[in-house]
């Protein structure tokens, strides 16, 4: 359900009661909520039909005065019943036009084109946000997870993740900002990145990442996009956790390790479109049996 859906069933009352729940307990509620109230205490400016009758009786013949009496008094009591939702529905639509959401929990991949036909490819279990006002003095995305950004030259373009930000003009890059793991890569032009502890620029064909606050830059081969925008997530020297929590968001299923250092590092990929060859790729080179059971995959060690 996309964030103007969301508002306008709870509007309606036809969310379910947990959805109800959890959308009122939200920040976006208590942002729509300042609004309704700033709605009810508004109040159309009292009009005085006598007092303007009157006023306009000493300008103009008593016939005439009469028949714009008529004519004008229906009109003001429609006006005093529609301005206050007419009020409502701006503060309303202010509200949801502010603010786009993209959510992508368990899916394919969606395409996203930005109001300066700049576009984003959501991984799994990834989500943007952005502000549609302002944007071309302000080109700003919020991401959670990864996605792949193809940015139209113009004013600085920032995507903001809770790890870092990323600032470039015009280029293609690749963000993940997963559990301990964040890390950029650029695939032309340039992009400058900023964490808290600090700031590099990558140039084409180079990338940055921080594993549990370790930083590291390394360098790609020669490829134009990100391979899980071709089904199939690769790795280089990355912690097995991080893998298999790949694994987990590609596939939908969970994952029970034995016996298993989730720490040792791992070099190698794995396809988007078969559980058996995917957990082959991973178990093969670290020597490791796989046990399919349903949704559930249980991972150990063989110990020769």
């Amino acid at each position: 359900m996309t964030h103007e859906e969301l508002i306008q069933k709870w509007l309606s009352g036809e969310l379910s009661e947990q959805e109800r729940k959890d959308f009122e307990s939200s920040e976006e509620f208590a942002k729509i909520e300042k609004l309704l109230n700033a709605a009810k205490a508004f109040k159309a400016p009292v009009y005085d039909v006598n007092k303007e009758y009157n006023r306009l009786s000493n300008n103009l013949s008593t016939r005439k005065s009469v028949s714009l009496f008529q004519r004008f008094n229906p009109i003001m009591r429609v006006a005093a019943v529609l301005i206050p939702i007419l009020f409502l529905a701006t503060l309303i639509y202010y509200f949801i036009g502010t603010s786009t959401e993209q959510n992508n929990w368990i899916a394919d991949q969606d395409q996203i084109f930005l109001p300066d036909s700049s576009y984003v490819r959501l991984n799994k279990d990834s989500k943007i946000r952005y502000a549609n006002t302002n944007w071309r003095n302000e080109r700003s995305v919020e991401l959670i997870g990864e996605a792949f950004f193809s940015v139209e030259k113009g004013s600085q373009f920032n995507v903001a993740t809770t790890e870092g930000v990323v600032a470039v003009l015009g280029t293609e890059f690749n963000v993940k900002n997963r559990d301990g793991f964040y890390e950029v890569v650029c695939y032309s032009g340039s992009v400058k990145v900023t964490t808290d502890y600090t700031s590099v620029v990558l140039e084409s064909s180079k990338g940055f990442r921080v594993i549990d606050g370790k930083e590291e830059n390394f360098n790609i081969s020669d490829r134009l996009e990100p391979d899980w925008l071709n089904g199939e997530s690769s790795f280089n020297s990355v912690p097995l956790r991080v893998v298999i929590e790949e694994l987990e968001r590609q596939y939908g299923v969970s994952v029970v390790t034995n016996n298993i250092d989730l720490n040792q590092l791992y070099t190698g990929g794995f396809d988007h479109n078969d559980l058996n060859v995917a957990l082959e790729s991973i178990a093969i080179p670290l020597k490791l049996d796989y046990k399919i059971n349903g949704n559930e995959i249980i991972l150990t060690f063989e110990g020769k």
